[in-house]
């Protein structure tokens, strides 16, 4: 189990929610002067606990628990092994490097809101440093607003190393392109502009292998290439050309931040942990329901804490009706496939209730601000924005208490000061839990980030998606790719090389 160095400063440097931050009816956390309500009592209460050298039990919490002694068995899912950099020839070698520095763009400045993705591949470009190296990645999706060009992440490479990363906006297997990847040198660096810009990137994500190796992207830029390394871990559960084509036509290792993430997140569920916890949150409801049902049908986990839109979804299914409001996001959210995965969370509802953690209260986004009730007061025709004030408190007693504890998503529009509690307190739990906290999810990570808690995690993946799915023994399809790869070297075969550019 991975240790964290910096798990001693965690009692004095928790982030607490501050004023004037701290919305209505929160703002009596601090003033003990107030008339003491029902709620301002448990919220001074809380206050007393967190501040306090010991904390008291919080049995008068309504949350239901596990009864039963649950242990779950040891990890069963195939572990892949997978090369690393120092398993390649390198010297002198041309590197075609796949990275993951998609990052969240304010749509009013155009700047970055988080650069930690293009932080996290600076090992790897470090290792690379006396190598011709051309960088291929993406930004967003079509039809997006934040679907751009790579050209901000040029500039945030280039002043982050201080040295120049020159940006091609040519076709990436146009003769001009493959011209200049020629007459690199050593050291230079050349970022190929949106990856997602090409046809064939997103034509043929679905493809298999032989078809992506056919394509005239992968063929093209295979042949001015010497070697392939993958370091694009937050995309490794998907497939596309970018991704798993280049480890069929040239030797294919991990970089470090690959390695890190895969590293980590295996010792993370590593043999028997026990007591555990999976806090699944944010918008993604499909992945939400897929990974929870994995989890717990392959006894990762002890148990589930649904918060987030999930929190919505379930209680429904639980009886629980949440309103029009939140019902109506809930359908647009998932679209075309809302009734297939509102039948998923009912029939993994139905077996795995005991374990599966619902809030007992939430925050509702009125006209005169957040107001906090209970699940019993549901439906509301305002919507829900945040788990509830004691519903946080027993999420975070949760975490505190268990030995490992997997976190994606936040627990409400984190956006808004006002609906932040929830996801806030679920950081700070982390943060200050004996155990190991293993965070992954871009909005969470984010907010992580900004309240500088970064350093007091177990490991905080740069994948959101991608860490729950390798948490869950899901195969990846990149970490296959890449594990092929490796047992062709170890075999002596060699990869389909000798690629002349086509005419």
């Amino acid at each position: 189990m991975t240790t964290c160095p910096f798990r001693n400063q965690r009692e004095n440097d928790v982030v607490k929610p501050d004023w004037p931050d701290v919305p209505q009816p929160l703002q009596s956390y601090f003033e003990s002067g107030e008339k003491a309500t029902k709620c301002t009592q448990l919220l001074r209460k809380y206050r007393r606990s967190r501040s306090g050298v010991s904390r008291g039990p919080w049995s008068h919490l309504p949350c239901r628990r596990v009864t039963e002694a649950f242990e779950p068995p040891a990890q069963v899912a195939r572990k892949v092994e997978i090369d690393g950099l120092d398993d390649l020839g390198l010297s002198g070698a041309t590197v075609l490097l796949r990275v993951d520095i998609n990052a969240p763009i304010d749509p009013r400045t155009g700047t970055f809101l988080d650069e930690r993705r293009i932080q996290e591949i600076m090992p790897t470009l470090d290792r690379l440093a006396g190598n011709p190296v051309v960088m291929l990645a993406h930004q967003s999706r079509p039809g997006r607003d934040d679907y751009t060009s790579l050209a901000p992440h040029a500039r945030a490479l280039s002043h982050m190393m201080k040295r120049d990363v020159q940006l091609s906006q040519d076709l990436h297997h146009a003769p001009e392109t493959l011209e200049r990847i020629k007459n690199l040198q050593p050291s230079d660096i050349l970022l190929l502009d949106n990856v997602r810009f090409l046809a064939e990137e997103i034509a043929l994500s679905r493809a298999s292998p032989e078809q992506m190796v056919k394509s005239h992207f992968v063929r093209e830029l295979s042949s001015v290439s010497d070697v392939f390394v993958n370091d694009a871990f937050a995309c490794s559960h998907r497939s596309s050309p970018s991704t798993v084509g280049f480890t069929h036509t040239l030797p294919a290792a991990g970089g470090q931040l690959m390695m890190k993430e895969v590293t980590a997140l295996n010792n993370a569920i590593r043999g028997k942990v026990s007591p555990s916890a999976a806090v699944l949150g944010g918008i993604k409801l499909d992945d939400t329901v897929r990974i929870a049902r994995r989890l717990l049908e392959e006894e990762r986990i002890d148990e589930v804490w649904m918060i987030g839109g999930a929190a919505a979804m379930f209680l429904r299914i639980a009886g629980h009706e949440p309103g029009q409001a939140s019902f109506s996001a809930l359908k647009r959210e998932l679209g075309d496939i809302f009734d297939s995965t509102m039948k998923e969370a009912e029939e993994l509802w139905q077996a795995h209730e005991s374990r599966i953690r619902l809030p007992i209260d939430v925050a509702l986004a009125t006209k005169d601000g957040r107001m906090d009730v209970s699940i019993n007061e549901l439906p509301s025709d305002d919507p829900i924005e945040d788990i509830g004030l004691q519903s946080a408190q027993a999420l975070s007693v949760a975490i505190r208490n268990a030995k490992l504890v997997i976190a994606n998503g936040p627990a409400g529009v984190f956006e808004k000061p006002a609906f932040s509690f929830g996801t806030i307190e679920m950081l700070n739990a982390c943060a200050e839990m004996n155990g190991d906290a293993v965070l992954g999810g871009g909005h969470t990570v984010t907010l992580c980030t900004q309240r500088g808690l970064i350093h007091r995690m177990a490991h905080v993946s740069t994948g959101g998606g991608a860490c729950l799915d390798l948490l869950s023994g899901r195969p990846m399809p990149v970490l296959e790719a890449l594990a092929a790869a490796r047992e062709r070297r170890l075999s002596g075969e060699e990869p389909t090389v000798g690629f002349e550019p086509t005419a």
